[in-house]
């Protein structure tokens, strides 16, 4: 999580590859497929950002048919989640004990609570590789 670009997640990870298409980042969570990015070389390490408004999460083990246009998924376990008036905050934390802040609008997620697993995704398109 970053606060000098406002509320961010950055999940730190090394290029695995890249195409003209995306670039693949291996993380401790998962591989993340995110835009082309003409300076993150192929085994640079680089952080990759997604703001929190951009993450989607879906409960488990209900099924979501939505669930298939996202490129980009991992498993997380709710910390917290506070009401903000517009959105509610979710704190989640993966397996690897990355930290992931989630902003979803009132009702449509359902309400979860500490402990909830859940899946938390993004689409490709919503990353920014930030390299070193």
């Amino acid at each position: 999580m970053a606060t000098f670009l406002g509320d961010s997640n950055l999940l730190e990870g090394r290029v695995a590859a890249q195409t003209a298409e995306a670039v693949t980042i291996e993380t401790p969570s998962r591989m993340i497929v995110a835009p082309p990015n003409s300076s993150a070389a192929p085994g640079s390490a680089v952080h990759v950002c997604v703001r929190p408004e951009r993450v989607r999460v879906f409960s488990r083990p209900e099924p979501s048919p939505d669930i298939a246009s996202y490129e980009n998924l991992v498993e997380a376990s709710v910390q917290r989640g506070t009401f903000k008036g517009a959105f509610v905050e979710y704190r989640a934390l993966t397996a690897s004990g990355q930290s992931l802040i989630i902003h979803a609008q009132p009702g449509t997620d359902g309400r979860l609570e500490p402990g909830d697993s859940v899946r938390v995704a993004w689409r490709k398109d919503d990353c920014v590789v930030l390299t070193e």
